[in-house]
């Protein structure tokens, strides 16, 4: 069960942030849209969840069991930082997002042109999806990954009366003088197993899969 702490939060979370930013573009699509305002929607899709998010943090990492449940965090953490520690590091959080989904943009147009340029054959382009989409989403996650890591320390800092309070500066100059570069990339390589397997086109290759079968059916019956 140790492996799940904090889990609940976090499906809570994504629940809440989904459904905060399906009711703002449903309502704002009829009105038009734009990226600016698809970017603001996503922000406070954000910011109304992420105190569920800090809370799935300090969870998982609850050994001791300090903590009686997803209430009892949050309340804790306001009754000694009161609301704004609810929202340490939020701006680390919309700052990762942005410089993660640039990266995965441009680094996946580049690999879709690379792909294009060495074959136009379907089945090998579905094959070469699987190496070179991956391999962008995964290079972005290593470029955006520090911003998350400086994060989750400083959110593992709020309500402890033992901490010494730090900036966002502060917490990576103090990784780089105990744990040196290495640090910023702590626990990445779970990061990367997932990124790896969220980024396969399953959609194509079930279509591909489909197409297959199909023409074996005519074919032969």
């Amino acid at each position: 069960i140790c492996f799940w702490r904090g889990n609940l939060a976090g499906i809570l979370r994504a629940s809440l942030r989904f459904t905060t930013t399906f009711t703002l573009s449903s309502y704002f699509l009829s009105q038009g849209t734009t990226k600016t305002l698809n970017t603001i929607v996503d922000i406070i899709g954000m910011w109304v969840s992420y105190p569920l998010h800090v809370a799935r943090i300090r969870l998982a990492a609850d050994v001791r069991g300090d903590f009686g449940g997803i209430e009892d965090c949050l309340l804790s953490i306001t009754r000694k930082d009161g609301v704004s520690g609810l929202y340490t590091g939020f701006g680390l959080s919309v700052l990762h997002s942005f410089v993660k989904t640039i990266s995965m943009k441009y680094l996946n147009r580049f690999m879709e042109y690379i792909v294009d340029r060495i074959t136009r054959d379907e089945s090998l382009r579905l094959l070469l999806k699987y190496i070179f989409r991956p391999a962008a989403n995964i290079l972005a996650l290593v470029i955006a990954y520090p911003l998350d890591i400086i994060k989750n320390i400083l959110i593992l800092q709020i309500g402890r009366t033992d901490a010494v309070p730090m900036r966002p500066l502060e917490c990576l100059k103090d990784i780089l003088l105990t744990e040196g570069f290495k640090g910023l990339y702590k626990g990445i390589a779970a990061e990367i197993l997932l990124t790896y397997i969220a980024s396969l086109p399953f959609e194509e290759l079930e279509s591909s899969l489909r197409d297959q079968i199909w023409r074996l059916l005519r074919k032969y019956f």
